[in-house]
């Protein structure tokens, strides 16, 4: 240890004599450190972080869905929920969550929050903030929920989430209601529950899989109104983690193995330029090597040089990391689950050394061997041509590796480039240009009777004087309504054409919305053949329906 502390010492004062090398490589290796540093906090925060609730592994999702167009998402029904407790026995418990956009009114305007239902209800850390300024004295508190009266009972300690965003924003109250037999939510097709289970001891997801397979096959015997032949009804189980996190695993696993490539291409890149700076000095390795210097102590003082220069660069590369983090963290709120455990951390910090150590003992070998493989006689004989002919191989194999790797990275960016050009380019079928996009949420009070938005009158006219007043703005040419935004996944509906005879489970589907009459002129949608809907295309009336062109050519 002393010979090698010696060696630090030594190659230290070296690399200060040298400051143009020193900074190029501590640059380099800064370069891809960094940048591994800062996507392995971005994996770390999002694949690798264990959900923040007890046994997360144990935590799954179930419920049943129907295929279509859509990627199909889990739910159930109440009655459903019922028949999963009684019957499942892959899990200790099964709980359920009826999401629901709402209006908190009180304050100086209402504010919509994300709801589970019912009449008390619990806060989460941020809700009682942002709502409630963290009063004290919440817990009793009355607050108006869509006009209904609600108990506050407790307040969720800090860091507490609802498993993924089943609203496309921040689940902040969550409350009670009846899903007993008999009660008013009891029904078999009314499917708006999110479904959570924790499989019991010695269950997997597959035997949870086949047993709610089971099931649904048992409830299908029973109940042929609610599942009828062909209806393509069918259970399914998934991992909470896997639920939440979707299809991020795969693009963020590419993008961790692609920083892999350029972390590659520098260690390479610093070899090469320790096998030059090896090669300008090799007449002074060789005069030590002829002084009784062993070939042992030639490669442990590379190593050391090496080392003090992937350390370097790892300290360096926090700095890049730290920025590189931020940037990734607020483009990945808006696109990316899990993006607020995406922080710069400890083990964020012993990932960048213990790469750092490693990327030195990778891209130090090199020259180490170099040096060590150096023939004293012939390197004093030729002068500055120390490391000799007998050993380009090792420089044109850096060459060709680095020039391989390169390769591989700029290919790979081109098609990425590329892809995401023709994305960009994609005619979606609307021009979004000038659009803005308002969202609202009429209450839905618990009394039906004291709910006026319940009735579809009321409801048809608070839309309608909406979009009557917005037309009426300076600002506005023409608005319109539709029930989900374009690109966003909807269910599908089975449909069967006028005069054919189609078997259930041969019934085609297709996703649908329901829109207004000016909705097509706004989304600049052009007409192909036919009318748009109008003023007159009411419930009393037969009802109507608008296709695109890709359904004209697949099933007229």
């Amino acid at each position: 240890m002393d010979a090698f502390y010696q060696d630090l010492k030594h190659a230290w004062r070296g690399l200060l004599r040298t400051p143009g090398f020193t900074a190029i490589a501590i640059a380099t290796l800064a370069l891809g450190i960094g940048s591994n540093t800062a996507v392995f906090t971005v994996v770390r925060g999002v694949l690798f972080s264990p959900l923040p609730y007890v046994e997360s592994d144990e935590l799954m999702k179930i419920g049943g869905f129907i295929p279509g167009v859509a990627k199909p998402e889990l739910s159930g029904s109440p009655a459903e929920l019922n028949d999963y407790r009684e019957r499942a026995r892959s899990f200790t418990d099964i709980t359920a969550v009826w999401p629901l956009h709402t209006n908190l009114v009180g304050g100086d305007r209402p504010v919509r929050v994300a709801l589970g239902v019912g009449t008390k209800v619990v806060l989460s850390w941020n809700g009682w903030q942002r709502h409630f300024g963290g009063m004290e004295d919440i817990i009793g508190h009355m607050i108006n929920i869509d006009g209904d009266p609600f108990e506050v009972v407790g307040v969720m300690p800090r860091g507490f989430h609802h498993p993924g965003q089943p609203l496309d924003a921040e689940v902040e109250m969550w409350g009670t209601f009846d899903m007993n037999p008999g009660g008013r939510w009891f029904f078999r097709n009314f499917r708006p529950l999110q479904l959570f289970a924790r499989l019991a001891p010695g269950a997997t997801v597959e035997s949870a899989r086949l047993e709610m397979a089971k099931i649904a096959d048992e409830l299908r015997v029973e109940y042929p109104q609610s599942y009828p032949e062909g209806s393509g009804w069918l259970t399914g189980v998934e991992p909470m983690k896997t639920e939440i996190v979707g299809d991020m695993e795969p693009v963020l696993l590419i993008l961790f193995g692609a920083v892999g490539f350029v972390l590659l291409v520098a260690c390479t890149n610093v070899a090469a330029l320790l096998i030059a700076r090896g090669a300008a000095r090799s007449h002074q390795t060789a005069v030590k090597m002829a002084l009784g210097g062993n070939r042992r102590a030639i490669m442990r003082f590379q190593l050391a040089e090496s080392l003090l220069l992937a350390v370097a660069g790892g300290v360096v590369s926090v700095v890049v990391a730290l920025g590189t983090t931020g940037l990734l963290r607020n483009f990945a709120a808006a696109y990316m689950p899990r993006a607020e455990l995406i922080e710069f951390q400890l083990p964020v910090l012993a990932f960048s050394l213990l790469v750092a150590v490693g990327a030195g003992l990778v891209f130090g070998m090199a020259p180490a061997i170099t040096a060590s493989l150096t023939n004293p006689l012939s390197a004093i004989n030729e002068g500055a041509r120390g490391s000799g002919g007998s050993h380009g191989w090792l420089r044109d194999g850096l060459v060709v590796g680095e020039v391989a790797v390169s390769v591989v990275l700029v290919v790979g960016s081109g098609l990425l480039i590329r892809s995401f050009d023709k994305l960009m380019s994609v005619d979606m079928g609307f021009d979004p240009t000038d659009v803005k996009v308002v969202q609202t949420y009429l209450p839905v009070q618990i009394d039906p009777n004291e709910g006026a938005c319940r009735q579809f009158p009321n409801r048809v006219h608070f839309y309608s004087e909406v979009i009557r007043r917005l037309e009426a703005l300076p600002e506005v040419s023409r608005a319109g309504g539709v029930s989900d935004l374009p690109l966003r996944s909807v269910n599908g509906l089975r449909f069967v054409l006028e005069g054919e005879e189609v078997a259930a489970n041969e019934r085609p589907n297709a996703e649908f919305r329901v829109v207004s009459n000016g909705y097509f002129d706004v989304m600049s949608i052009p007409l192909l053949r036919g009318r748009q809907f109008t003023t007159f295309d009411t419930p009393d009336v037969p009802q109507v329906a608008i296709v695109n062109q890709a359904w004209v050519d697949r099933h007229a």
